[in-house]
């Protein structure tokens, strides 16, 4: 009989050959007509003599401007292709056939698809914007069995460089004030000669001059002379006001009128300009819309009466009215009213003042299957000064499966009220923040949610919050929460529960009941809105920390034990420190294909009132947006062997997360996506308290990650994501599921886990 060991790497030796196979097949040449090439790519190569500044960036640029982009492959494959050569024999208009070789397939891009001459004079010109007058640009076609790509070598020498920047002089208010910006510029002596850099220097400019109020001023009222004779490779730039601009543009406006309409309708513009109107602050507030306060919407207005037209404002009023959350829509006209004047309207449509929103998720595995639902209801303009009104209410069933579990688990309740107020509330203080384009928001917030786990307990957590959001950016945005209350009470415990708690020290702990009195803060870092960068980058760091004003005020009077710490209210409250974060990366290949990483690392120390973080802050994996291919809260910590895996019990929780993901995102058809991934991860404990298995170790936590991997579907239209995500572990924390396992791990192929949810995972 064959030993187990051998028959392991008999069937190892036959997916690798598989998969070896599967690779060739598709690679996209087998079907290449004769004298026909697989077109790879290009290389491009600069050659000189000197140092090349930003020689990255300038590559980069140049890469840009190649034609045609080779189809896309991953580790040498391109699935797309291979499906449209399979299926091109014979195209039907209709069926599987024809929809996979139109919609799924893609034409393999051969040689003679590319124009090397062309792309070489497309390289040539990028270089001259660049400053390299004399570039010399070769190519040369590299022709391998069944591909083929192109080289392309500029031989360069040392770009030209700025000499002198000149701007227009005079006496006049207009020259004056485009001179006066000469010291922030870009366009210094001895910087290299790039167009861009002109144009980035003239927009610069107009944006500047709007500001200083010429409201009609653009970049297409100057232009620049370059002479490039002065010697040494340098040149001398002009910057000119043309002479056939016409005479608006150079006149500075100021604000005459100003009129507000908050209730503006497309269909009824004449109609609604007849409403009653009254003078406020020097505005003609149009008084349309009764239920919003006008000191809501005129605090958002920077455009001043009798001032100087300035862009920046013009912005942050617009920005600002859209923050307050109660327009859909909101636009500023201008007219003439003179020569030097001009009359604004701003018009500002109403979004729907109540709405509605619900998201139902659901998992299943082996063990467990279960909805979760979210219901979220918003009262926009609640108090009549544009503030936010927020109930969300989720209810979630856990339902045990397979051989006599066919019962409910587990079920939990709650509701969350969130109140935004459109500005800084700070008790004594009036706080306008008139520097930033976005309005700030001050919260408060009470919930409470009822966790009900049949046979074993239930547990009932209040929160109460009180904090400030703000963005600094529209890519980075801060979240302070100066008070928030959590109160952790444990309830109706079983018997069976109570022995749970004996043999399990950290069970405890954890669930002993706690008050919580915390301070947190949170940074967010996303420039995802930016679509057309190739790459994208989201960052979130989170500090919380507890108790310890409370602790310092206790200690000056009574001395607490392990035994007994200090309570408050009779309740012993939470003293740790908590740090996590959340970094992710994302490519894209192109338009449709993106790569999506993420990684993630959290950890707590909880010291002097506490011996272990409070349930409610502890970490956890598993579930639809952690590790999909294991249930929410059955990993870890460490290499610990859960002390129960029927369907009671399944809380596995730790002071410490590492978890990261890599996920392959295509398209299918239409809305339909697909997507492959891949998932690993673990949670541990810090404390010496604790078995060495679940405790975290540097020289083996690599050892214990977990692994699954699987397929994704989603159903993305734009605004909505519904996603079903089929996850396999490959990994358990104490080892591959293919291997022999501890003496109680129960892990398999068959194990795998079945996730819906609303949006991407991440």
């Amino acid at each position: 009989m064959m030993k187990p060991e051998n028959r392991y790497s008999v069937w190892r030796g036959v997916l690798l050959a598989a998969f070896l196979l599967f690779m060739w097949n598709c690679s996209g040449t087998r079907k290449i007509p004769a004298g026909q090439y697989l077109y790879t790519g290009a290389n491009i190569t600069l050659n000189s003599p000197d140092r090349i500044p930003n020689r990255k960036e300038l590559i980069s640029a140049l890469d840009e401007l190649v034609r045609p982009k080779p189809n896309g492959s991953i580790l040498g494959m391109r699935p797309r292709v291979w499906i449209y050569n399979i299926t091109a024999d014979s195209v039907p208009q209709k069926g599987l056939k024809g929809w996979l070789n139109r919609k799924v397939g893609e034409r393999p891009v051969l040689l003679d698809d590319a124009d090397p001459l062309n792309t070489r004079s497309l390289i040539q010109n990028r270089l001259y914007n660049s400053g390299y007058f004399q570039a010399d640009v070769e190519y040369e076609t590299i022709r391998k069995k069944r591909t083929a790509y192109v080289n392309y070598t500029a031989n360069l020498q040392r770009p030209y460089t700025i000499d002198s920047v000149s701007y227009p002089t005079g006496t006049s208010l207009l020259r004056r004030a485009i001179d006066s910006l000469r010291e922030s510029s870009s366009l210094k002596k001895g910087e290299p000669y790039n167009v861009d850099s002109l144009i980035s220097e003239r927009e610069r400019i107009a944006r500047n001059m709007r500001d200083f109020g010429y409201y009609y001023f653009s970049p297409a009222h100057m232009i620049y002379r370059v002479d490039s004779a002065v010697g040494d490779r340098r040149v001398r730039i002009w910057l000119n006001l043309k002479d056939n601009a016409p005479a608006q543009a150079f006149r500075q406006y100021r604000l005459g009128e100003i009129v507000v309409n908050p209730n503006y309708s497309f269909a009824l513009d004449s109609i609604s300009q007849r409403a009653d109107t009254v003078a406020l602050d020097g505005y003609r507030y149009i008084n349309n819309f009764p239920d919003l306060k006008p000191k809501a919407v005129l605090g958002s207005i920077f455009l001043k009466p009798d001032s100087v037209y300035s862009r920046r404002a013009h912005e942050q009023t617009l920005n600002r009215l859209m923050g307050l959350g109660v327009f859909q829509y909101g636009n500023v006209r201008f007219e003439n009213m003179g020569p030097n004047s001009l009359r604004a309207v701003i018009q500002a449509t109403p979004v729907k003042k109540k709405s509605i929103r619900a998201e139902l998720q659901g998992v299943t595995s082996s063990y467990y299957l279960g909805p979760n639902i979210n219901v979220t209801f918003q009262n926009r303009n609640f108090l009549g000064g544009a503030e936010l009104l927020e109930l969300r209410l989720n209810a979630s069933l856990e339902l045990a499966t397979g051989d006599e579990r066919n019962n409910l688990n587990a079920y939990s309740l709650g509701a969350d009220v969130n109140l935004y107020y459109p500005r800084y509330v700070v008790p004594f203080f009036r706080i306008r923040n008139e520097s930033s384009y976005y309005v700030p928001k001050t919260r408060l917030r009470l919930g409470y949610q009822r966790i009900n786990r049949l046979e074993l307990f239930q547990v009932n957590s209040f929160t109460l919050g009180a904090g400030y959001l703000w963005n600094e950016t529209q890519s980075k945005s801060h979240e302070l929460n100066v008070v928030d209350i959590n109160f952790f009470q444990l309830a109706d415990t079983t018997a069976r529960f109570h022995r749970l708690l004996q043999e399990n020290e950290f069970l405890r702990r954890s669930y002993s009941e706690q008050f919580i009195l915390s301070t947190n803060y949170s940074y967010t870092y996303n420039n995802q809105h930016e679509t057309n960068r190739t790459h994208n980058f989201f960052f979130n760091g989170q500090v919380d920390v507890s108790g310890n004003l409370m602790n310092l005020l206790q200690t000056a009077f009574n001395k607490a034990t392990s035994d007994k710490p200090y309570s408050f209210f009779g309740t012993p409250y939470s003293q740790y420190a908590k740090l996590s974060t959340d970094f992710r990366y994302y490519y894209s290949i192109d338009r449709e294909n993106r790569i999506a990483m993420r990684l993630f690392a959290g950890a707590g120390f909880p010291y002097e009132n506490s011996t272990s973080l409070p349930f409610v802050k502890q970490f956890f994996v598993g579930g639809p947006n952690s590790l999909r291919a294991f249930e929410a809260r059955s990993v870890g910590p460490g290499i610990s062997i859960p002390r129960e895996t029927d369907a009671g019990f399944f809380d596995q929780l730790g002071d410490m997360r590492l978890e990261g993901s890599i996920e392959y995102r295509f398209p299918i058809y239409s809305v339909f996506k697909g997507a492959l991934f891949l998932d690993a991860g673990n949670i541990w404990m810090v404390s010496k308290d604790f078995e060495p298995e679940s405790r975290f170790s540097f020289n083996r936590f690599m050892n214990e990650l977990a692994v699954g991997t699987g397929f994704g579907l989603r159903l993305d239209v734009e605004f909505f994501v519904l996603r079903f995500d089929l996850g396999v572990p490959l990994r358990v924390p104490q080892g591959w599921v293919w291997n022999s396992l501890p003496e109680g791990v129960d892990a398999s192929w068959n194990d795998f886990a079945f996730n819906i949810a609303i949006g991407y995972p991440f």
